[in-house]
């Protein structure tokens, strides 16, 4: 029995979602990894300081003695504000340790007690595998263990982006639950408007960047770049309208062309910029830049 032969719609509809579903699993493999590295790094850190056989030496440099030597390995990105995040990371969420040993069987983990709490909790794979270390970071600010254990299996529950938990917490969303009179039609009102985590937003998440070695320029094209200048400069007062060329679209470079015209509009704003001076004389600030002939205007006092 053959099966039936591909539609186009059928093809592009096929090539999508296997595009998508394989997409969101390398984001996701991203988002364990770097997760489980920063916990790593936090624990290594933790042990150091506890029983490291010069720790003395750097005494309460550590972190900016560790960052300065990292760098020099190629991990540009890691200050010593970063490394105390990981190191309060593995505090934080001691029982992430389960998951690295089931990953990484042969690497020896000195073993940690999970926290003592009879407090409702979402399982240590489940919160790996669901959230990023940047939901981590929004959570780890939320001091109230409750708080935070609500706002845990809400995000998992809701698959929360980053900015909506940062706006749930913002809002106290675990307080207007507790005050509500129908906790349940609330929270699936809250799931029916917030923002879900979709794969494209790894791309601009700077753990990401930090952790595959990228730059943020090498993600940003030139034509992206051309496009929000012209979206931003056509909301200055004096910015005449700047419209792309038929060489443009044609795709001859006329890189110069369009920086001069950029520069001619922050320019002219800049020479607005007007101060009055003791004894009623008017100064144009411009910096190094020549001042132009002062346009006329309804509102210019005689003379100028």
């Amino acid at each position: 029995m053959t099966s039936k032969p591909f539609e186009f719609d059928h093809l592009v509809h096929a090539l999508a979602d296997a595009h998508s579903a394989l997409q969101a699993q390398a984001v996701q493999a991203v988002n364990i990894s770097l997760t489980l590295r920063n916990w790593l790094f936090g624990c290594y850190i933790r042990e150091y300081e506890q029983s490291g056989a010069d720790r003395s030496a750097y005494g309460e440099r550590l972190m900016e003695a560790l960052a300065e030597r990292l760098q020099q390995t190629g991990l540009r990105r890691i200050d010593a504000r970063e490394l105390r995040r990981y190191r309060q990371f593995y505090l934080a969420y001691p029982q992430i340790r389960e998951s690295l040993s089931a990953r990484l069987p042969g690497l020896q983990i000195r073993e940690t007690l999970p926290p003592d709490s009879k407090l409702p909790s979402v399982p240590q794979t489940m919160l790996v595998e669901r959230l990023s270390f940047s939901h981590f970071v929004e959570l780890m600010q939320v001091e109230d263990l409750l708080q935070r254990a609500f706002y845990e299996a809400e995000s998992v529950r809701g698959h929360w982006s980053v900015r909506e938990l940062k706006r749930q917490i913002a809002t106290q969303y675990f307080l207007r639950s507790g005050l509500s009179i129908d906790p349940s039609a609330l929270s699936a009102l809250t799931r029916a408007g917030s923002e879900q985590a979709k794969p494209q937003q790894a791309i601009r998440d700077p753990y990401v960047f930090e952790f595959l070695g990228l730059k943020p320029q090498e993600v940003v094209t030139e034509g992206q770049l051309e496009g929000a200048l012209l979206d931003k400069l056509q909301g200055f007062p004096l910015c005449i309208r700047i419209r792309r060329t038929d060489a443009v679209r044609a795709g001859r470079h006329e890189q110069p062309a369009f920086r001069i015209a950029i520069s001619s509009a922050v320019a002219r704003t800049r020479a607005d910029r007007r101060v009055p001076e003791p004894g009623g004389r008017r100064s144009w600030r411009h910096g190094t830049l020549t001042p132009p002939t002062p346009l006329r205007t309804q509102h210019s006092p005689p003379g100028l």
